[in-house]
């Protein structure tokens, strides 16, 4: 294939855009995601007791929760968490931190469980922050959802522990 018709081909594989502004482009792909990511304010405190965390809470990247003691919360049902996420599609994925903000070294533990359609694989448990040198807990848990399933009647996802 000579020059000119290559030149041709990658005119025809590129389109055309015009902005009049600041254009802000990331890029991402199946292997390489978005280096930046917006998200919306953090949840308030969500305060004692059991908690159905919401898929707008997840969203916002952080939720924060003194417990006064032992909590049991539960995500979403995944038929919540897919209707919740638009555009969502198999393999997307939503990190976000529950931070503990308990009485320091204090029983006081945040335990994670899957809503229906849902698995959790790790601990759910986040404990409160212990301020000795050996301690374990740092306060706070990442977790990793990724969607596995958005077909209305098999929605599905996999909740992962990260740190």
């Amino acid at each position: 294939m000579g020059r000119r018709a290559v030149n041709l081909l990658r005119k025809a594989m590129v389109p055309r855009m015009q902005h009049a502004g600041t254009v802000f482009a990331r890029g991402y792909t199946s292997t390489t995601p978005s280096v930046i990511t917006k998200y919306p304010a953090a949840t308030a405190d969500l305060g004692a007791g059991g908690i159905t965390v919401t898929i707008a809470q997840i969203s916002t990247g952080v939720i924060l929760c003194d417990p006064t003691a032992d909590s049991a919360w539960t995500l979403p049902t995944a038929a919540l968490a897919v209707a919740g996420v638009e555009g969502v599609a198999i393999g997307d994925c939503i990190d976000f931190a529950i931070i503990n903000t308990g009485t320091a070294g204090q029983d006081e533990i945040i335990t994670l469980a899957a809503g229906t359609g849902g698995t959790l694989v790790g601990s759910g448990a986040v404990l409160t922050a212990n301020p000795v040198d050996d301690a374990f807990s740092s306060g706070s848990g990442l977790f990793r959802i990724r969607f596995t399933g958005v077909a209305s009647g098999s929605e599905a996802f996999v909740c992962y522990r990260l740190a």
